[in-house]
């Protein structure tokens, strides 16, 4: 079958904010040249979507502002869940439905790592390995949730897949969310007999220990590496100091934009992208340059296969215990608003739910006057946009044109 012809060359950034699909419109055709039949369709896809994202190749609207009567403008976005700059109203519809769900306790944060011996075998099986990472993780989590060492009862897990370091290099992590509790068959909360629920050596001998068992039934037809049983299999675990919303934020940006949320792109040369990362500690940036070939290389190993959930629920949190969860937190707020009566001066334990609701998309305000802004026509993709009659006295280049598909 004939490869579609990928064309990401003419176009243009907006403003001076540069961009993934810039780097696309001036790397992607040597990238292509250059990897030929190893560039999976996905990847292929991706490039093209996020090189047409915002631009008129998608189509558009022409806005008028109701004030100073000026006109401008508003293109559509690709919506693939690898674009940097789409979804931003899906991402916080997901976060404020997570925070409805949180119970009035405190929260862990729990990260498992992969060892690098597993990283190029991981990356060869994507569509078997990425749902089985998570499966691990969550049947580790919940046997040692029902030892009564630990809990004695069943969790309310979270499980999210990343696959992006801070230079875009791969390195798969699985990042969990908990309440520091459980129930126990009497259908009664209690929380973690430790602070951190285990030692970070047992959940991490036990992520392995159910990675190797479900491992056959999966890939049985290649055989899971011999290894130490805390060889490289690291785990983190904190209890979060400024909430859990704030790392609900944190996964949701790499959940609804891709691997480039803490990345910025600085320059773009000829041959060259320039990007900016965070330190080790995350207190500093850093920057890097890199061959605009191999940034897409490293941007493009991230993109995930269809038809794969990059989220996954279990335990309490899981679709068929949703009524369960939802009465546990009816009563454990009942419990908190009483103690809160009793002792008034006191505060009650566990993250603060109270969120703001999705902003105001930008397009919805005129950027000269911030007035209302008005859909005065229509132009579908593949079409010339309509002449503005009062264009914005911004002095801005022109938006960012893609040959038409």
């Amino acid at each position: 079958m004939q490869r579609e012809n990928h064309d990401f060359t003419g176009g243009n950034t907006s403003g001076n904010e540069l961009s993934m699909a810039d780097v696309i419109r001036r790397f992607g055709k040597p990238f292509l040249e250059r990897h030929r039949a190893r560039v999976p369709g996905r990847h292929r896809k991706a490039m093209r979507a996020i090189a047409r994202c915002r631009t008129e190749a998608l189509g558009g609207h022409v806005l008028e502002c109701t004030c100073c009567r000026h006109q401008r403008y508003a293109y559509h976005s690709c919506r693939h869940r690898a674009c940097p700059r789409c979804l931003r109203e899906e991402r916080e519809a997901w976060v404020k439905a997570r925070l409805a769900e949180l119970l009035p306790v405190p929260y862990l944060h729990i990260v498992f790592s992969i060892p690098n011996r597993l990283h190029a075998l991981i990356r060869a099986h994507q569509t078997d390995t990425y749902p089985l990472l998570m499966t691990a993780v969550n049947k580790a989590l919940a046997e040692l949730g029902a030892n009564p060492k630990y809990l004695g009862g069943t969790l309310a897990v979270m499980t999210t897949l990343h696959t992006a370091a801070r230079t875009l290099a791969y390195h798969p992590h699985v990042h969990c969310v908990l309440p520091a509790g459980g129930v126990d068959k009497m259908g009664i909360w209690r929380p973690f007999k430790n602070p951190l629920f285990a030692p970070k050596k047992v959940l991490a001998q036990a992520f392995r220990k159910a990675l190797m068992t479900l491992w056959p039934d999966t890939l049985n037809d290649t055989e899971f590496p011999e290894d130490g049983p805390c060889a490289g299999w690291k785990v983190y675990v904190e209890q979060p100091v400024h909430g859990i919303e704030k790392v609900l934020r944190y996964l949701a940006r790499s959940l609804f934009h891709g691997p480039m949320h803490k990345h910025r792109i600085l320059d773009i040369t000829e041959s060259h992208v320039v990007l900016e990362y965070p330190g080790p500690d995350r207190s500093d940036t850093r920057t890097m340059t890199l061959e605009g070939t191999e940034m897409l290389r490293r941007f493009l190993q991230h993109v995930w296969p269809d038809r794969i959930h990059k989220v996954r629920y279990s335990g309490l949190w899981s679709r068929k215990r949703r009524a369960q969860l939802n009465a546990l937190k009816n009563h454990l707020q009942a419990t908190a608003a009483a103690t809160a009566t009793a002792l008034p001066t006191q505060e009650t334990a566990g993250p603060t739910h109270e969120t703001n609701t999705a902003p105001t998309p930008i397009w919805q305000k005129c950027p000269h006057c911030s007035g209302p802004c008005v859909i005065v026509a229509l132009f579908t993709p593949g079409t010339t946009p309509p002449p503005l009659k009062r264009p914005l006295p911004l002095g801005l280049p022109p938006p960012p044109t893609v040959p038409s598909p």
